[in-house]
């Protein structure tokens, strides 16, 4: 019975956590690309800039990234940073291509993020 007790409380140290921050970062991943996909659209339908979009984006991410330092790699954190202050500058001067790129590869390592916290055989190992 004992060895039940510990093999369960195990169990669910491991796993509570992982599921707790794959929907942490999902949730808060998603509230990052909802401000990116509306700049984006805002270049598709040849949209002013929205000088509240960028302020927007920096604040949310930089408040969000306070706490993804305490879950994920910081070198991929550090790659998204970059790229949404690309995103950020390639939309106020207007450059359409810069900020597809950009808002790509931050959408690809977002769910790249999620995709580290699964529960998986290959997280496992």
């Amino acid at each position: 019975m004992k060895e039940t007790l510990i093999i369960i409380s195990v169990l669910l140290l491991t796993f509570v956590p992982n599921i707790l921050f794959k929907n942490y970062l999902e949730k808060t991943g998603e509230e990052i690309i909802t401000i990116l996909d509306s700049m984006n659209e805002d270049f598709e339908n040849n949209k002013s800039i929205d000088e509240e979009k960028n302020k927007n984006l920096k604040e949310d991410f930089l408040s969000k990234e306070k706490k993804w330092i305490l879950i994920v790699d910081h070198e991929i954190l550090d790659e998204i940073e970059s790229e949404i202050e690309t995103c950020i500058v390639s939309y106020k001067e207007k450059d359409k291509m810069e900020f597809g790129i950009s808002y790509n590869k931050v959408l690809n390592h977002i769910k790249d993020l999620k995709l580290r916290e699964e529960i998986s055989v290959e997280n496992i190992f």
